[in-house]
């Protein structure tokens, strides 16, 4: 009898620890992990349309990352060259109204420049008002460091030391937390300042880009840059295709989704009243445009 008391005490131990899991990590009780994690190799494709096109402005050599705020695309925009040139200095934000219009100087006056290094990432935070780019370095040449923008008045309110280096930022506005993007590893932060509550590694291809959230997941955008040229020949790719990653909250990729067309560099996602858009900088001939486009995802892949 006591070694069968044993067996249930031992049982209910366990689901006791799995319940625990659940309550501590956000958003496990409220997602499903996939019975399989979706690869590459099961991608489906996906189109989509185009919400607007413009013509870079001047002095700005590519687009970065964007974040959609209740009134704007809010873009940011870094110089041409390397960081020792100058390409990580003076940085421009680029409005764009929810109906596709260039607005940036009816908010923001000519000749105004931001410190946003390379500006790889980018979020808005609706809860605090603000809008927080990541990858600007810190005295040791390193991306470790975010800078937070008023987002009414568009102005730079502070720099901020970042726990992990930031390649990509979203925020969680359910659970009131980041996602940051570094590399293959991606980092659960609650605030800025703050430290790293949890991490996990990411099993994707391609070039990393930014990173946006919906709805229990984080999406992560991948470019077949110039060296992915070998192994996207492996899968059916060409340069300047680009693939997005649908990963839930334990880590586990729960869908991969391929845009094969228009041949353009994806940068970053984020997502508006239940639609996702993406933001894209023009190569080759199309160097001197960026895009945004709205990606025409299934219902069941926003959920």
């Amino acid at each position: 009898m006591k070694k069968e008391w044993g067996i249930v005490l031992a049982v209910v131990l366990v689901f006791a620890a799995i319940a625990v899991a659940f309550a501590t990590i956000p958003e496990l009780r409220n997602s499903v992990v996939p019975a399989k994690a979706r690869s590459i190799e099961e991608a489906q494709e996906i189109e989509l349309t185009l919400v607007y096109e413009g013509e870079k402005t001047e002095g700005v050599g590519s687009v970065q990352s964007f974040a959609i705020t209740d009134d704007y695309f809010v873009i940011a925009g870094r110089p041409k060259g390397s960081a020792e040139e100058g390409g990580e200095r003076d940085n421009q934000l680029i409005l764009i109204s929810r109906d596709g219009k260039d607005v940036t100087r009816d908010h923001i006056t000519a000749g105004t420049v931001y410190q946003l290094g390379h500006a790889n990432g980018m979020t808005y935070n609706p809860d605090r008002g603000e809008i927080v780019v990541v990858g600007i370095r810190d005295e040791q040449g390193n991306c470790s460091r975010a800078v937070k923008i008023d987002a009414k008045t568009l102005s730079q309110i502070s720099t901020e030391r970042m726990p992990c280096f930031g390649s990509g930022i979203s925020y969680n506005d359910r659970f009131n937390y980041y996602m940051i993007r570094s590399g293959k590893m991606l980092y659960r932060v609650g605030d800025l300042p703050g430290s790293v509550d949890d991490m996990y590694k990411l099993d994707t291809e391609f070039t990393v880009q930014d990173i946006g959230y919906h709805n229990g997941y984080t999406y992560l955008c991948n470019w077949v840059s110039d060296g992915d040229v070998a192994r996207a020949k492996q899968l059916k790719l060409e340069q300047n295709q680009n693939v997005i990653y649908k990963v839930d909250a334990s880590g586990t990729i729960a869908g991969a989704f391929i845009i094969r067309s228009p041949l353009l560099e994806l940068e970053s996602i984020d997502f508006a009243n239940n639609e996702a858009y993406v933001l894209m900088n023009g190569v080759g001939d199309k160097s001197a445009y960026f895009y945004i486009y709205r990606v025409l995802f299934d219902d069941a892949d926003l959920r």
